[in-house]
């Protein structure tokens, strides 16, 4: 085993298999760590929504290798829809015992990575810069909130605070309300 960590790409949305734009900047920070030997191979994980013909791994895995990945050094994850979801199935892929870069939106970096550590990973992370949106902060601070409700409470009551902050999301942004239902 190799004591090299792996950059681990947070899945985003992707168009048709194009990365969006906040995907593809997540993309290129794993390869610029892969290119300076900061990183032995990049997973990148994310499932896909109904109507989807591409799950988000695959689409970051090919836009990788047209980017001068090679194939040998990437792993797709094509599961998860959530940073929790995604980061239990790279679990059947990735040896626990080997350390993970994790490359997210710098407003998401400080919750993917205590999840990370949470699901047994030696994880650091590396922060994308993105547009600053308050409802970025938001969901992010309501994702904090519901570890911190795992940690006192435990996971049940976790699910629960989990659902009514998807919910009144949901509400708030109505494009969200498939990937709800995706998940519920």
């Amino acid at each position: 085993m190799s004591t090299a960590p792996i950059a681990l790409v947070m899945g985003t949305s992707q168009y048709d298999g194009v990365p969006s734009q906040v995907f593809a900047a997540r993309l290129d920070t794993a390869r610029r760590l892969y290119e300076r030997g900061e990183a032995q191979a990049i997973a990148v994980v994310g499932g896909k929504l109904p109507g989807d013909r591409f799950t988000e791994a695959e689409a970051g895995a090919a836009y990788l290798a047209e980017h001068g990945v090679p194939r040998s050094a990437l792993l797709e994850v094509p599961e998860g829809h959530d940073t929790r979801g995604s980061l239990r199935a790279v679990g059947g892929s990735v040896d626990k015992r080997t350390p993970v870069i994790v490359v997210t939106d710098r407003t998401h970096l400080l919750r993917a990575v205590w999840v990370a550590r949470r699901e047994g990973y030696t994880a650091t992370g590396v922060g994308v810069r993105s547009k600053l949106r308050a409802y970025e902060l938001t969901h992010e601070a309501g994702g904090l909130a519901v570890i911190a409700v795992d940690v006192v409470a435990g996971e049940r009551w976790a699910r629960r605070v989990e659902r009514g902050f998807r919910t009144l999301g949901s509400h708030c942004r109505p494009s969200l309300r498939a990937r709800m239902k995706q998940l519920y």
